[in-house]
């Protein structure tokens, strides 16, 4: 699911129909999730591909209320930065309580 060329050019093949928006960018998730054929909407909390990159405080959070207001799948994966920075990010944005419900 990677967007850099290099982590995607020995891999593959990728499976249709994934649209890459750009990270920690919320108005581009909006406008995405008016479409009504999106069904989910997988986030990193933490990107630590290309360095270490954190979103903008409160961006999971508004992410997430915009997945329910659409009626999309929220996903963050546990990613190989660990379990450890996934439940520091879902707590420091406010995301945690939401997601354990």
């Amino acid at each position: 699911m990677s967007s850099d060329p290099e982590a995607r050019n020995e891999f593959g093949p990728y499976t249709p129909g994934f649209i890459t928006i750009p990270y920690n960018n919320i108005d581009a998730l909006e406008k995405e999730l008016k479409n009504p054929n999106v069904a989910g909407f997988l986030v990193e909390p933490i990107q630590g591909e290309a360095g270490v990159f954190v979103p903008d405080e409160g961006y999971l959070k508004k992410a997430y209320d915009l997945c329910r207001k659409n009626n999309v799948l929220f996903i963050i994966p546990v990613t190989g930065k660990g379990p450890r920075q996934f439940s520091r990010a879902t707590h420091m944005s406010g995301t945690w309580n939401m997601l354990m419900k």
